[in-house]
């Protein structure tokens, strides 16, 4: 429902991670009728798949005329490790000091089976073109080498069950 957020999660989900979109099907206004916060957010597909997942990944769309990532969560050391790739790759991602701490219990981020997890809010700049590009190609790869389970929720991944 944030614009751009749903191509970027299939990039990052690539042929080999899971796929979890929220999405509206109206053909315009789908922000407006579906939002709500993310401590809100308990459907129940999503609550089934996160359940076991060691870690879950948000991703959602803020608003900011800048290029800037933002990152919160209980999970403060994949959370960092998310930002250096980002950073490396030449983006902006904060990790304190905004408006998205994402820390609550009831935060779809932190409801897997560790209870901790990563929010990652993308200004509408970040959500377009070749920057959209180079967020996904970054969040991808540092998933891919941190860990064997990664949910997010606008966008749900995973390693595929083989």
């Amino acid at each position: 429902i944030e614009n751009g957020t749903s191509e970027i999660a299939r990039a990052i989900a690539g042929e080999d991670l899971n796929l979890y979109l929220f999405e509206g099907r109206r053909p315009a206004d789908n922000f407006r009728a579906l939002h709500l916060t993310s401590h809100l957010f308990d459907e129940p597909l999503c609550l089934e798949l996160i359940a076991d997942c060691e870690v879950v990944v948000a991703v959602h769309g803020c608003a900011g005329a800048d290029e800037r990532l933002l990152l919160g969560g209980r999970d403060q050391a994949l959370r960092d490790r998310l930002a250096l790739a980002l950073r490396a790759a030449g983006l902006c991602a904060d990790t304190t000091g905004h408006r998205y701490p994402a820390v609550r219990p009831e935060n779809i981020c932190n409801r897997g089976a560790t209870g901790m997890g990563v929010q990652i809010e993308l200004t509408d700049p970040l959500r377009r073109g070749t920057a959209a590009l180079r967020v996904a190609a970054a969040l991808r790869a540092a998933l891919l080498a941190a860990a064997p389970c990664y949910y997010t929720i606008d966008q749900l991944l995973s390693h595929a069950d083989d």
